[in-house]
């Protein structure tokens, strides 16, 4: 191969290397920009210094307001939630917690009623999308290529392939600029959470349902899994956890939160709070609190807070 040509192919290469770089830059940019809850960014920059998270899926993230605990208490409150997510997903919230420069007080993990051990497919996941647009991070970016089945050595040298799975956001803040928030999902404030007024539609008269909608069996093992592991990095890291069982406007499952003391094993604290209110005023939905509710209920937790 002659001089000429060896310069060609360097060029090229040269090329291609800024052509990707640039690429990804430019899909990761837009893809951070596109979105309108940053929870996780906030919390991989160090930004979230506070004494108390709380993690679990929408009966969470509707469910308490940390703002009322804050004022009822003398810490400092933030909700990481995100709706469908299964525990699996909260334990990776948990470990980005941990790993964070600031480490909590307290960890209070939101269990859904059976839900919490049993697998409902296609309802409850793993939302990688809260994670595609943070792939820059390392930690981040091994989790969502391990998920994927994307070979991370790739992701380390192109910029672009590691940022694939944030193209569509991307474009879509090109065509009509940032996320607009889900009223249910993630229409997020201040303090983490998604407080929703009143009741959903087709629930404004709803009455208790005195047959569980689920009926809690045998667990599946990797969830199972995730929960103990939950409960053993809080204990490894100094870390109080209290597992709470929210209101609920249906008659709670036998044999559940047995199964949850037999994994807990007294390495965390158990509050049911199922049977708090009786009355469909402070509910959303038969499985989820209206803003009356949160603050109410958030009341109440706070209380249990103080004592600990």
């Amino acid at each position: 191969m002659t001089k000429r040509n060896i310069y060609r192919l360097l060029l090229f290469i040269i090329l291609i290397i800024i052509i990707d770089r640039s690429l990804g830059f430019l899909i990761s940019n837009y893809s951070l920009k596109y979105r309108f809850d940053n929870r996780i960014g906030l919390l991989l920059k160090d930004s979230l210094n506070k004494d108390v998270f709380i993690i679990g899926s929408s009966r969470a993230l509707n469910g308490y307001s940390p703002k009322v605990i804050e004022e009822e208490t003398n810490f400092t409150c933030y909700n990481l939630a995100v709706s469908g997510s299964n525990v699996e997903f909260h334990e990776t919230v948990l470990d980005l917690i941990l790993s964070s420069k600031h480490k909590p007080k307290t960890i209070i993990y939101n269990l859904d009623d059976c839900a919490t051990l049993m697998q409902f497919k296609g309802q409850i996941i793993y939302p990688f999308e809260q994670l595609y647009p943070y792939v820059e991070n390392d930690k981040i970016n091994k989790i969502v290529a391990e998920k994927m089945d994307k070979n991370l050595w790739t992701t380390k040298f192109s910029l672009t392939y590691k940022h694939n799975v944030n193209f569509i956001s991307a474009v879509k803040y090109l065509r009509g600029g940032k996320e607009k928030p889900s009223f249910e999902i993630n229409n997020i404030d201040k303090y983490g959470s998604n407080l929703m007024e009143g009741k959903a539609k087709g629930f404004e008269d709803m009455v208790f349902q005195n047959n569980n909608p689920y009926k809690f069996e045998k667990s599946y093992k990797p969830y199972q899994q995730s929960l103990e592991n939950i409960i053993n990095k809080c204990k490894s890291n100094n870390v109080k956890l209290i597992l709470v069982n929210p209101p609920i406007f249906f008659t709670k499952n036998k044999g559940f939160l047995e199964e949850v003391s037999k994994i807990c094993n007294n390495d965390a604290e158990i509050i049911d709070y199922a049977e708090l209110f009786a009355s469909n005023d402070y509910f959303y939905n038969h499985g989820h609190l209206n803003k009356k509710g949160a603050i109410e209920f958030s009341k109440q937790l706070s209380k249990a807070l103080n004592k600990n």
